[in-house]
């Protein structure tokens, strides 16, 4: 059995990327200006439904990253973990459930920050910059970049035989919910206690309004989806 973690207002009750670009325009002329204008128009961007203009204002302000920048949020995140997740998530692995993250934030410190809180994932798939030295240059090409892309993400794992059985998968958005209405998963807690984006109802969906939630609705679909198997 598997179990899928979004990470941005799932794990965390931000969106990470919006975060490190605060810290990473924090001493730049202008910086807040384009800090407003990238809140705005990230939700757009992290479900792929921006404009290339906007694209491209999140590359040229991802230029301003640094791994100094990237330490100091890990650095402040390393116990941001709510406890009843982080209890969560280490009762699964205890029970051989497999834990996977995917996510449109970045590798560069979601990896960190899940070692860090002690999370063992089976696969971790983020977006990821490409480097120069210290500084970024640019985002590489992957499939979290575009609306459909965590239903891409499953179904290649499927096809490469990298994890078998059921998925169930938390998260807090439509890329998360579509991955059960594209039969990439088989089933969905939809994750409302940082932020409730109204989605639409679902069969194989139970919503969370609190931490607490996530577990219990995780344990139903557990003992629903592999009936012979007690928890």
């Amino acid at each position: 059995m598997n179990v899928i973690f979004d990470f941005d207002n799932t794990l965390l009750p931000e969106e990470s990327t919006v975060e490190v670009l605060k810290i990473a325009l924090s001493h730049k002329k202008g910086g807040h200006e384009t800090m407003q204008y990238l809140a705005d128009i990230a939700p757009r961007a992290f479900a792929g439904k921006s404009t290339w203009q906007e694209k491209l204002l999140m590359l040229k302000t991802a230029m301003s990253v640094t791994r100094q920048t990237v330490d100091q949020y890990v650095a402040s995140r390393v116990n941001a973990l709510n406890p009843v997740l982080k209890e969560t998530l280490q009762s699964l692995t205890n029970k051989g459930v497999k834990l996977h993250v995917i996510s449109g934030g970045y590798t560069e410190w979601i990896t960190p920050l899940l070692s860090a809180w002690e999370i063992q994932c089976d696969q971790i798939t983020a977006n990821r910059f490409i480097w120069l030295g210290n500084r970024v240059v640019a985002i590489r090409p992957s499939p979290l970049l575009s609306s459909k892309g965590k239903v891409q993400v499953i179904h290649h794992w499927k096809s490469q035989n990298k994890t078998t059985g059921k998925f169930i998968i938390v998260g807090d958005g439509s890329a998360d919910q579509d991955t059960l209405r594209y039969n990439a998963s088989d089933a969905f807690v939809s994750a409302e206690y940082f932020q409730n984006n109204q989605l639409p109802e679902m069969d194989q969906m139970r919503r969370a309004s609190t931490p607490e939630e996530v577990g219990q609705h995780i344990d139903h679909f557990l003992t629903q989806l592999s009936p012979a198997v007690v928890y």
